[in-house]
């Protein structure tokens, strides 16, 4: 209602006039407004709801996704694991059957080392055993000819015997005649025969015997004949048969000690070279390979052109040093 001038008084509001269809259209807006209003209320509740599904339908996605992933990887690692081991024993075999094949190969040339040592050792006992045989046989053959010489010299020095008396004479001599030098003559020893075996010889004989016949005797025998006879002249020979017997018997200590003993004692004894031969060998087989060189190499330069010292050249160089003659060719 609105007022006039100055009057104050209040002007009638005017009509409003409500048209039926106008009405209706306002009803059905506010209607729909309505409507819009709730669904959009209703989309706004549900929005949060949604999108946390969808989260937790993403996230089991990639959950299901990653164990597929890994049972796959683990698939795959076993797959391998088995290849790896299948290699592994194929490779374990491989060098089990190296391996033995490595030990039968060792075996065997052990095996041939030991039949070539074995084989050696025999031909330098041989070899050992005709050369001794021919000292032997030079000592012997010296041993006839200073017992030639001696017989030799007796026939000399005796006096001739006298002659016979004829038949009858000796009754006419007398009783003096039984003294005469007819009676000496027939009752003195016949100087022809030679000298009988002395006890040490005897035993000396029968210990050389039973080591060329290699019987366990024979150092028994070597030894109770040089301890007996110590000033014999067959005592150098005696000690190199024993030593070599040692020697025989890889006792190569008790050896050299006899060696060195015939060496220092007997220098111009015809085994003396052989046994100077043998005490390198056994300084050699002991271990002590300076002592072995050092010993060879002096048998060599006090020996030179003797079989021993050729021997000896041999030794030198199996085990690697130098020979006086080399030494010589070098200057």
């Amino acid at each position: 209602m609105t007022t006039s001038g100055g009057s104050g008084q209040r002007c009638p509001e005017p009509a409003v006039v409500n048209l039926p269809g106008r009405e209706v259209s306002m009803r059905n807006r506010n209607w729909l407004a309505m409507v819009v209003m709730a669904g959009l209320f209703a989309l706004v509740l549900s929005a949060p709801a949604v999108a946390e599904d969808k989260g937790v339908i993403a996230l089991q996605q990639s959950v299901s996704l990653l164990l597929n992933q890994v049972n796959d990887l683990q698939k795959s690692l076993n797959t391998q694991m088995g290849l790896i081991q299948g290699m592994v024993t194929q490779n374990t075999d491989a060098v089990s059957k190296l391996s033995g094949t490595l030990a039968s190969i060792q075996h065997a040339l052990n095996g041939n080392q030991v039949v070539a040592s074995q084989q050696q050792n025999s031909e330098a006992q041989q070899f050992q055993a005709l050369a001794d045989q021919i000292a032997d046989l030079k000592a012997r053959l010296q041993q006839i000819t200073t017992t030639l010489q001696q017989v030799h010299q007796m026939q000399q020095t005796s006096p001739a015997p006298a002659p016979l008396a004829a038949p009858g004479a000796a009754g006419a001599a007398g009783p003096d005649a039984g003294a005469g030098p007819g009676a000496s003559a027939g009752s003195a020893p016949d100087a022809s025969a030679g000298p009988a075996a002395s006890p040490a010889s005897q035993i000396y004989q029968n210990a050389l015997t039973d080591f060329q016949k290699g019987s366990p005797r024979a150092q028994t025998e070597l030894a109770g004949f040089i301890r007996s006879y110590p000033t014999d002249p067959e005592v150098p020979d005696a000690t190199y048969y024993l030593g070599t017997l040692y020697l025989q018997k890889q006792q190569y200590n008790e050896a050299i000690d006899f060696f060195s003993d015939l060496i220092e004692q007997y220098p111009d004894n015809a085994k003396t070279p052989l046994a100077e031969l043998n005490k390198g060998i056994a300084l050699s087989k002991r271990g002590d390979k300076p002592a072995a060189i050092s010993e060879l190499r002096a048998l060599a330069a006090n020996y030179p052109g003797t079989e021993a010292a050729r021997l000896a050249d041999s030794e030198l160089r199996g085990l690697g040093a130098t020979t006086p003659s080399t030494a010589r060719k070098r200057r």
